[in-house]
């Protein structure tokens, strides 16, 4: 039997956990922008399993070292595409690789903004965070629609990158909680149809998107 489902009104923007939220957590890394002495590289043989098995900080060290290939000839290049292919087609390390970029984005641009850096740091702060950027799309590709948001084509690209997938999480829960709310009452209250509203003025409610079968 086929469910049609609206767009967005999917389980592949879960809500983060606030228990494990990393914006509730001390950065792992406080300047991830600074040059590594002792970079890791990319284990041999490598398996989902045995990304998934990393710590938090081997993970988030591991991501810091490989966002541009360290080894230029053929087999390196093969290696880091795999590695990056595996972290995107697997849900667990895909939700990992957001967070780690979605913290290092943050770090870096407070820092940007805050003034601190000497002309050295503020420079390898800016390409690091272009860097952040290009390996957030790296993720995206291929992943619902071209990403978080992918279905609302260029309303989605007024939004930074970083921005999208906490956008996708609200809107799926707001369209969840109007699903649920008009299947068990009929129609809404005040509270409930301003905040339906929300989704429109934004022009992302899924309902004014084509519909798909799941």
């Amino acid at each position: 039997m086929t469910t049609t489902l609206w767009v967005g009104e999917t389980r592949s923007s879960p809500l983060p956990d606030p228990e494990k939220s990393w914006h509730n957590t001390m950065a792992l890394i406080d300047s991830p922008w600074s040059r590594l002495r002792k970079p890791p590289t990319i284990p041999t043989g490598f398996t989902a399993q045995a990304l998934n098995d990393l710590d938090d900080l081997a993970f988030a060290e591991l991501i810091q070292a490989q966002l541009v290939p360290r080894d230029q000839d053929v087999q390196g290049r093969r290696l880091w595409d795999r590695f990056w292919k595996v972290l995107r087609e697997d849900d667990q390390l895909a939700d990992r690789t957001y967070n780690v970029l979605e913290q290092f984005l943050d770090t870096t641009e407070d820092a940007l903004e805050g003034g601190g850096l000497d002309e050295a740091g503020t420079k390898r702060a800016e390409k690091f965070k272009q860097q952040c950027e290009m390996s957030w799309k790296r993720i995206d590709r291929g992943r619902d629609r071209d990403g978080a948001l992918g279905w609302a084509g260029e309303h989605a690209t007024a939004h930074p990158p970083q921005s999208r997938r906490v956008i996708a999480a609200l809107i799926g829960a707001i369209a969840r909680h109007r699903s649920e709310v008009l299947r068990e009452f009929g129609q809404p209250n005040a509270a409930d149809a301003e905040l339906w509203d929300v989704m429109a003025h934004l022009g992302l409610d899924p309902r004014d998107y084509e519909t798909r079968d799941g």
